[in-house]
């Protein structure tokens, strides 16, 4: 089954005895989402008993009440996990291995594709992968009791004998709190989901990379800036897969998978080459080959706290985990049209085609009260690649009869605009 997007009613069913529920507790979606055979629903105190139906409603809806914020206020809802079995939706998520493990991927599916259109340095809801954490809380529905399931590094731990009225769970302050927007339908979602059950070559290495680019994009306070960009490159070296763990090669396969797009070169961009005999050449190479060069090359000095000679570094660490953040969705996009699962957008070809440019503009600060550029650059690509799609969609209109000479296409009157 594809993924799926959409208001379409899903329910569990009532289904008595213990068992155990999967949570998304610090995630609040727009819309439920099914990504496979696994449905994500956002619930709130009002809508729990209408999604899961019968006495467990109650009892997750009693559940929700006691999970908080940062501030100790209730959280407005939560997402939950429900696995398809049978023809119907179940709240028990955890029965067997396999179940785990479906529910486990299919989650990560949905972090990707939600980070994957986060948008920077703007306005409007702001998402990040702490947000994406699952906990697994055993109840038995029409009981006031639950149990606790603690990861630990030496297995699970089952903490029984809770009432859900002594329990408080809070969110870490990381969490945003915005509502997150379901991803939309028919985009990278369904493409995973597709590669995943084809067994595709790409899902491999995509499965592999999640994990770590999920954690670095989680805006954790222990792992800070230089931390995240480690993960992040990480990802990376799991998506791309060179041929040996150095960061030439790494960079190397990296602009191979972008070679179809325009670029814009080091020396153009007045951007600083390595010392040594490779000058002459990255000078002459994309600046998103030297980007990538760079950032493997934090994650080494990072985990081997050394810095090497002669190497140069043109982006900060921050920038690094921004610029890693936009471009490995776009790098997993790029990997699954290789492989006839995805079809790249508009707005994808636009933030392949201008990546470069974000790179050595991006980042400058323009204007102190709009802060860095990148969402400038970013919208005004967009907005003349759409222009140009609209004019060249007329003019073939024209050529086939379908529309006169002359019209714009829109039969509707453009808005008037309000006095100030």
């Amino acid at each position: 089954m594809t993924g799926d997007v959409g208001p379409d009613p899903i329910r569990a069913e009532g289904e008595s005895g213990q068992g155990f529920l999967t949570l998304l507790p610090w995630l609040i979606l727009s819309a439920p989402v099914v990504v496979g055979e696994t449905a994500f629903v956002p619930v709130t105190a009002k809508t729990a008993r209408r999604r899961l139906l019968g006495a467990t409603g109650a009892t997750v809806a009693a559940l929700l009440r006691r999970h908080r914020d940062a501030r100790g206020h209730r959280l407005p809802g939560l997402t939950v996990a429900l696995h398809r079995r049978n023809g119907a939706w179940s709240w028990k998520t955890q029965d067997d291995q396999a179940a785990r493990e479906r529910v486990n991927s299919d989650r990560q599916i949905l972090a990707l594709a939600c980070l994957a259109e986060q948008e920077f340095f703007r306005g409007g809801a702001h998402i990040n992968g702490a947000m994406f954490a699952q906990a697994v809380q055993g109840m038995v529905p029409g009981t006031d009791g639950i149990t606790l399931v603690k990861q630990r590094r030496d297995g699970q731990t089952l903490d029984g004998g809770w009432d859900i009225a002594d329990v408080t769970l809070q969110a870490p302050a990381i969490i945003p709190h915005d509502t997150c927007p379901a991803p939309s339908g028919g985009g990278l979602l369904p493409a995973l989901v597709a590669a995943r059950a084809a067994a595709a070559p790409a899902w491999e290495r995509i499965d592999a990379a999640l994990p770590f680019f999920i954690l670095g994009a989680s805006e954790l306070p222990e792992l800070a800036s230089d931390g995240a960009a480690m993960l992040l490159a990480l990802a990376f070296e799991r998506l791309l897969d060179p041929e040996d763990s150095k960061a030439h090669l790494l960079a190397r396969a990296f602009a191979e998978a972008w070679e179809a797009f325009g670029h814009i070169t080091l020396a153009a961009a007045r951007l600083k080459p390595d010392a040594g005999e490779h000058a002459d050449a990255q000078l002459a190479g994309p600046v998103r080959r030297k980007w990538m060069k760079e950032l493997y090359e934090a994650r080494n000095s990072y985990v081997h706290h050394r810095l090497i000679s002669g190497r140069s570094s043109n982006w900060t660490a921050w920038q690094h985990v921004i610029a890693a953040s936009f471009a490995f969705p776009l790098t997993v996009k790029l990997l699954l049209v290789a492989e006839g699962h995805y079809a790249l957008s508009v707005d994808d070809e636009v933030s392949c085609g201008i990546l470069d440019r974000l790179l050595v503009e991006g980042f400058k600060v323009v204007n102190r009260h709009r802060g860095p550029d990148w969402p400038r650059i970013l919208n005004e690509a967009r907005w003349g690649a759409h222009v140009q799609r609209s004019v060249k969609d007329a003019a073939a209109q024209v050529a086939t009869g379908g529309l006169a000479e002359g019209s714009t296409g829109n039969t509707k009157k453009a808005p008037k605009g309000r006095r100030r």
